[in-house]
């Protein structure tokens, strides 16, 4: 996907989530009768913890829109790069059966890259042209590996890494890529092993968060209510600030889907950049329900 084209799509999400959509939601909630109030942001310190102050649904809807579009956007920046790197990990059991079949019949190691590249297409076999060429060219195998993997994930460097030695070890080449296949298999197995494991947390991380929000809403519905309903006795729940409470709610439940999408990205998909599409999805989650919360 050329930057141009990337450019046009993150431009149009940010422009729909951060101007369309809020614009679109408040003029369909003005329109059945809801207060919604002015946009009032504030920061105060309470002993020494800064805090940012929201009120107001209009606030609410605007932050978490804000926030959910720039995660979306750099998540769809970012993406042709992880979609290339998944197609390429798909690729790899392919490629060390073909490139070591082709060794093992006696073609030149720089001849069975061209040719293995030829069979499992794009895009390893970019990968593979340029490392051939590299080495081809008179460049370090080692250093040539590292040009070409810089970046990429572990399988992968791990390839390159036993072809490099093949091409150092001289006669044997085909001893180290049969080393280097089955340990990369045993790999590959356990990754996917561990995936389907540690999937399953997946739900309770985005749980875990929304029963954080939910329990924030029904405290501050709480303590709002028993502040109401005894009026002119010093209770504790008279004295509650409840635009501090609930803001401070709502940043700490924004913090900790930070935190969750992260966990859910890194530990168990393996790659960071999808924690922005998780913080994207469980921001408009959370906004929705202190949203809600809000108008009832």
């Amino acid at each position: 996907m050329s930057y141009l084209r990337r450019a046009t799509i993150v431009f149009f999400v940010l422009t729909m989530f951060v101007v369309i959509l809020p614009l679109v939601i408040l003029s369909l909630l003005s329109s059945f009768g809801f207060v919604l109030g002015e946009v009032k942001i504030d920061f105060t310190i309470s002993g020494v913890i800064p805090l940012l102050i929201l009120s107001g649904t209009t606030t609410y809807l605007l932050i978490g829109f804000s926030v959910s579009g720039v995660a979306l956007s750099a998540y769809l920046w970012f993406n042709p790069r992880l979609r290339i790197t998944e197609k390429f990990r798909s690729q790899l059991g392919d490629l060390v059966s073909v490139f070591t079949s082709h060794a093992m019949a006696g073609v030149p190691i720089i001849d069975a890259l061209k040719k293995t590249a030829e069979f499992v297409g794009s895009p390893a076999s970019e990968y593979l042209e340029t490392y051939a060429y590299l080495v081809s060219s008179g460049e370090d195998p080692l250093r040539a590996e590292a040009i070409v993997t810089r970046g990429l994930p572990k399988e992968i460097r791990l390839v390159f890494t036993s072809i490099s030695q093949a091409v150092k070890s001289g006669g044997r080449y085909l001893e180290v890529l049969s080393q280097g296949e089955k340990y990369l298999r045993q790999l590959i197995k356990l990754s996917e092993l561990r995936k389907s494991k540690l999937s399953e947390y997946k739900l309770v991380l985005v749980l875990s968060v929304i029963a954080y929000a939910f329990s924030a809403i029904v405290t501050l519905k709480l303590i709002a209510s028993m502040g109401a309903s005894v009026r002119g006795v010093p209770i504790f729940a008279g004295q509650v600030n409840i635009d501090v409470l609930k803001s401070a709610y709502y940043v700490s439940s924004i913090i900790l889907t930070g935190i969750t999408s992260v966990i859910m990205s890194k530990a168990i998909e393996g790659y960071a950049v999808k924690s922005l599409k998780y913080v994207s999805i469980l921001t408009l989650l959370v906004t929705t329900m202190f949203v809600v919360s809000e108008l009832i």
